[in-house]
């Protein structure tokens, strides 16, 4: 659970919200105060309330309710008794005793409601809901929050309606009724808006976030991340920040960006750790051992679980030990302790069961579905993936029905039924394509770009109107002599110095800032390009596989790894030799010739006067264009497919042509949805355009016909953005 739940501070806040004072300053009202009175009582549990919000403190909050309710029972001061039974249960709750923190707030509530005090009523209720939702209890908690949302409305406190929302939108959200969560965040975060209420508004962004990234929408969900960051650094709130920056981390977690999720992570855990909020640090870690896992690093990532499973079993919070659990197993799997990963999945699928966490069942039948599937029981084994498809399907979930998918494909073709495969295996690259779609990765990197920025130039409007404030109170003390009116002309010439000054480095940064940008881009996009040519290439190699063609299988495969490593080369460098990129397209072209029963004739040709060698071009800017040949230009043609690769200079232009005889572009855009672009296509003319802004050169793509010069086929024309390596 990622949901920025401090609804159990908001709790203690929502029952003490007038408390301003700090502790010291109320230790000496008390000293200064003799009286034994009701004065007194409230003094003892406001500073009960402030002690409560420092960690490990419960002893000295005991000692200041102890004094106020013997005081409070002596004066016959129900209010002030009622009080100090809800910080009791406050202190029960903080240390994770859910019975004993739901005794006692019972029995504030029933002494709320004997002296008719229904804000107080509403707290209770809140609080109530609270211990129940951290219990996984999650009817008697939408039942708790809606009582408190009942009273809270009928003497028309606003702070007490959007708390209940709050509360009542998270437990529908982790029963992944997400429409219904967003409806609740959104009705708090307007009541939010109109009072300005900006704390109340970071959580709700936050909220909202959550469950957009439940459902994959990941650039909303990052933008809403970076609104709550960006209100909570505002107002200094570390453990709203720390939230947001581990939703940030989840976030380019799920689109393989582990060097940012890592940074993102690692701040989190920073803060808190000086928070010591131990629920939210055995997420922090369980996350990082996530990001190790991913990075092939299994010792540090199972370090890092272990420690977080350690954690959230000492607090006893069911949802994070059931995760940690199902990523222990996973581990395990891998590492081919089956009966071990089956351990941790039975212990994991009894918590999730017993909480109703349905993503959560989903996962634990397809890690179970994986040890069958190994072990070889694929009736077995197909029996708890489609258990998993059912919930999958139900919940809506793109990426849990992609792991479906892709499990029940090489189910399917170990039993045989190679027709289910197929449709399956199709079924799963789809939903891994929406998953990690272009277009998504690019919005994340602008918002995040986007609210940097924003932060930046706060940070300077602030800075800019404390100087507007000195130069206007110093302006004040002038006397209206020409002495003074000189020295106010040469303040003014001052400020407008410091404040270019300002706008100068704002200007600066942003450019920096925007280059930077450009180079994340240019790093996702080509990182885009290796997956799609994969995956078009291992659905051949399964095909062969699934057709029993072993033999061929494996010579295949060996050219395979050759051209792997080619391409895997190339994509380190931001440049790479012209050399290299046409070895890898003839590499891709062979391989591409094992994969099917009507051969490509392909030449590839360089013009006399390149030497290849010196001529440093980005790499992956042809192949996808030969890619697009193979798999659209020969749909119908199983005869003499011939495909021209040629590269040649064009006045300074660095000009390649890929030429095919195939059907031609008209006929493939009137017998194909016009919709369905290329994806490598557009990843490249997104990269020409980049690099020509960084090359500060030409770039150009054409796409034509071959039929205008009375030929068949089509012609692509590649202006490449180029750089000459000077010699040794």
């Amino acid at each position: 659970m990622r949901l920025l739940l401090l609804i159990f501070c908001w709790g203690i806040c929502f029952a003490t919200y007038a408390q301003t004072s700090p502790l010291d300053s109320l230790k000496k009202v008390l000293q200064e105060h003799d009286e034994e009175d009701t004065t007194r009582v409230n003094i003892l549990t406001q500073m009960a309330d402030a002690a409560l919000a420092k960690p490990n403190n419960t002893d000295e909050v005991k000692e200041y309710v102890q004094q106020a309710e013997k005081l409070a029972l002596e004066l016959g001061f129900a209010k002030g008794h009622a009080k100090c039974l809800h910080i009791r249960g406050n202190i029960h709750a903080n240390r994770s005793e859910p019975k004993k923190a739901l005794k006692y707030f019972n029995e504030a509530l029933k002494r709320y409601e004997s002296i008719d005090f229904q804000k107080n009523v509403a707290v209770c209720y809140f609080s109530m809901g609270v211990v129940y939702y951290y219990q996984s209890d999650f009817v008697n908690a939408l039942k708790s929050f809606g009582k408190s949302r009942e009273v809270a409305e009928v003497i028309k406190h606003q702070e007490g309606i959007t708390s209940a929302l709050n509360g009542i939108a998270t437990t529908y959200s982790e029963l992944d009724q997400y429409d219904k969560a967003l409806k609740y965040y959104d009705q708090a975060l307007q009541m939010h808006i109109k009072s300005q209420n900006k704390k109340g508004m970071a959580t709700c962004y936050n909220n909202m976030g959550t469950v957009c990234d439940d459902q994959t929408n990941y650039p909303q969900a990052t933008e809403y991340y970076q609104r709550a960051l960006s209100l909570n650094q505002e107002l200094g709130l570390e453990r709203g920040i720390s939230q947001c920056l581990n939703n940030l981390g989840i976030v380019y977690k799920k689109q393989e960006d582990y060097e940012m999720a890592l940074t993102y992570y690692k701040k989190s855990e920073k803060l808190l750790r000086k928070l010591q909020n131990e629920r939210g640090l055995g997420q922090s870690l369980n996350n990082i051992g996530l990001v190790y896992k991913r990075q092939g690093k299994i010792e540090q990532a199972l370090k890092y679980l272990n420690q977080a499973l350690k954690i959230s079993r000492k607090v006893d919070y069911k949802p994070q030990i059931s995760r940690c659990l199902i990523n222990i197993a996973n581990i395990e799997v891998d590492r081919q302790k089956f009966d071990l990963g089956y351990k941790y999945y039975q212990e994991a699928l009894g918590i999730k069961q017993k909480i109703g966490d349905q993503k959560g069942v989903c996962s634990v039948y397809i890690g179970i579905g994986d040890i069958y599937a190994q072990r070889k029981s694929y009736a077995k084994s197909l029996e708890y993936v489609l258990k998993a498809k059912k919930l999958a399907d139900k919940l809506g979930i793109k990426d849990y029905q992609s792991d479906v998918y892709e499990a029940l494909a090489q189910v399917y073709g170990a039993l045989g039924d190679y027709k289910k495969a197929y449709e399956s295996h199709v079924a799963y690259k789809k939903l891994h394509d929406e998953l990690f779609d272009r277009e998504s990765i690019q919005k994340v990197t602008q918002l995040e770009y986007k609210y940097k920025y924003e932060r930046k130039l706060n940070r300077a409007g602030q800075r800019e109107r404390k100087l507007i404030r000195k130069v206007a109170v110093a302006d004040l003390d002038l006397e209206k002599s020409q002495r003074q009116t000189l020295l106010a002309i040469i303040g003014f010439l001052g400020f407008i110095i410091v404040s270019g000054v300002i706008i100068g480095l704002l200007i600066f940064r942003a450019a920096k800032s925007e280059r930077k940008q450009m180079l994340v881009e240019q790093k996702l996009l080509r990182s885009q390009m290796t997956p799609h040519f994969m995956f078009n290439s291992l659905s051949v190699l399964q095909g062969i596989i699934l057709n029993k063609e072993y033999p061929k299988a494996i010579t295949y495969l060996s050219k395979f790894a050759r051209l792997l490593r080619v391409i895997l080369e190339n994509s380190r460098d931001k440049i790479v030799s012209l050399e290299n990129e046409l070895k890898a397209i003839e590499h891709y072209l062979v391989v591409q010739n094992l994969g099917t029963d009507c051969p490509y004739h392909y030449t590839i040709e360089v013009d006399e006067s390149i030497n290849s060698r010196q001529i440093l071009i980005p790499p992956m800017m042809i192949q996808p264009f030969v890619e697009n040949a193979i798999e659209h230009g020969f749909v119908r043609k199983k005869e003499d497919r011939q495909i021209l690769v040629k590269v040649c200079f064009d006045d300074e232009k660095l000009s390649c042509k890929i030429s095919d005889n195939g059907k031609g572009i008209q006929q493939q855009t009137t017998t194909e949805s016009n919709h369905k672009k290329s994806l490598a296509t557009t990843i490249t003319a997104e990269r020409l355009k980049i690099f020509a802004k960084e090359f500060k050169v030409k770039t150009n793509l054409q796409i034509q016909n071959r039929e205008i010069f009375n030929e068949q086929g089509t012609l692509v024309t590649l202006d490449l953005p180029y750089k000459i390596k000077k010699d040794d």
